[in-house]
């Protein structure tokens, strides 16, 4: 099945993610960016800016073809939205 989310992981910090439609990860908690700091980041960005993955065959193949042109891709398995005292998701 092909993924239903694309998350966005800026390698530093930006004002916004340039508009791609993907979900961005607002903050990173309890030591979680040592796991963050281990993923693959040899693809860059995505197509056509870079090497990685196209959007567009990404929605039409999914993981297949993730599978096979990006061998090296990390995949995130687990992940959960904690909230802040403040009520909003972080």
């Amino acid at each position: 099945l092909a993924p239903r989310v694309t998350l966005m992981l800026p390698a530093h910090a930006t004002p916004h993610h340039g508009g791609g439609g993907g979900a961005g990860i607002n903050l990173v908690v309890d030591g979680g960016m040592a796991t963050v700091d281990q993923l693959f980041t040899g693809y860059g960005e995505g197509a056509p800016r870079g090497r990685g993955p196209s959007q567009r065959l990404l929605q039409s193949e999914g993981n297949p073809y993730l599978k096979t042109q990006f061998p090296d891709l990390d995949y995130i398995l687990k992940m959960q939205v904690v909230e802040s005292s403040g009520g909003d998701a972080r």
